[in-house]
């Protein structure tokens, strides 16, 4: 049993480097946690569409 466990202590060391290689800690940066494009407001279509597609085109 004991090359087993050294065999998940030698994986996990592996994996433990990946990680900091793949990525890395970058404490400048910052994600906003807003949103970025607003909804654009349209008016409500409350008739049937294809009445209405030639007025809206226009």
């Amino acid at each position: 049993m004991p090359e087993k466990e050294n065999l998940k202590f030698y994986i996990r060391r592996c994996l433990i480097k990946l990680y900091k290689k793949l990525l890395p800690e970058r404490s400048d940066r910052t994600e906003p946690r807003v949103i970025k494009r607003r909804k654009k407001s349209y008016p409500l279509m409350t008739k049937p569409r294809n009445p209405t597609k030639p007025q809206i085109a226009a």
